[in-house]
């Protein structure tokens, strides 16, 4: 990942400058109909899926890489990684089950079936035709997905990275500039999200 370089030791992976990545892996969490809870994993643009007994005990396979402690989770937990799954950060489940995702690193927002089979983009910044660039917004390093009945939402914190680099673009950022943004879809959704508990 040059110019950027990453610090290992046997118990970090750390980003030895402010050019390098995050060690960043375990980030939205959501539980699916049967109990089970779905993970994005933003390193590896990837979604897992535990297996939880009705006592919250794990039944899912670990311990099958020895370099790693006895409780990491077995490899087939993975559910899905996808490169547009890049940045998975929060996530959200509609009421069929299917999982939106916010890939930030992407300025997109991308939707996984809940068997781990389709995973689709259903909004991506548009590349500004001068810069060609995708910081301009709506997403603005989108980090956070609701669904209220048949509406999303998401909220961007306009970090400085990847797609929304550089930050200073779009609506929110730069110096005594807002830093923050709920952005919203302007059509319905074909499938229904959960009620949230106050309107």
């Amino acid at each position: 990942m040059p110019p950027g370089t990453i610090t290992v030791t046997p118990l970090t992976r750390n980003a030895a400058n402010t050019a390098g990545s995050q060690p960043l892996v375990a980030n939205g969490l959501a539980f699916d109909d049967d109990g089970d809870l779905i993970v994005s994993d933003t390193a590896r643009g990837a979604l897992w899926k535990v297996n939880l007994g009705h006592n919250g005990s794990v039944r899912s396979r670990m311990g099958c890489d020895t370099t790693f402690t006895a409780n990491t989770l077995c490899l087939e937990n993975v559910l899905v990684a996808h490169p547009l799954l890049e940045g998975a950060d929060g996530i959200v489940l509609d009421r069929a089950g299917n999982i939106w995702v916010d890939a930030n690193e992407r300025n997109a927002v991308v939707v996984v079936d809940r068997n781990g089979k389709s995973v689709r983009e259903v909004f991506r910044n548009a590349p500004d035709a001068a810069t060609k660039l995708r910081n301009g917004g709506p997403l603005e390093f989108n980090t956070s997905p609701v669904i209220e009945e048949r509406r999303f939402c998401t909220a961007n914190l306009d970090a400085n990275r990847r797609d929304n680099s550089p930050s200073t673009g779009g609506q929110i950022g730069g110096p005594g500039q807002p830093i923050g943004k709920i952005s919203c879809s302007d059509q319905r959704l074909a499938v229904p999200g959960v009620r949230l508990p106050a309107h």
